[in-house]
């Protein structure tokens, strides 16, 4: 495999954990916040496997040794630790008061 199709390849999954799983998270949010649904409904399914996806690609993208973080930086230990520890709380009470909201 050639350094370029190397490269390429290690472009989806920053793009799954820097754009489309944080997109996808939105609007999985909003559905969740208006149709409810209940605490492990459809929604909150479809949440949970999109931040679990999220994670799995940031991990797939640091594995790679190219990993950058969304401002193009080169991704330190540290950076990632961080990633791993805020972004599923931060999603976790997002996925809390989407729940809330849609119970009402």
């Amino acid at each position: 495999m050639s350094a370029t199709s190397a490269e390429a390849g290690s472009g989806l999954p920053r793009l799954v954990w820097c754009l489309f799983g944080p997109m996808a998270l939105l609007v999985t949010t909003v559905m969740i916040a208006e149709k409810g649904g209940g605490w492990l409904g459809f929604g909150s399914l479809v949440y949970l496997l999109i931040l679990a996806t999220m994670l799995l690609a940031r991990w797939v993208d640091y594995r790679t040794g190219h990993s950058e973080t969304a401002a193009g930086e080169p991704a330190t230990p540290e950076l990632i630790r961080r990633y791993y520890t805020t972004v599923p709380v931060v999603a976790m009470v997002v996925w809390i008061v989407a729940n809330v909201i849609g119970l009402r």
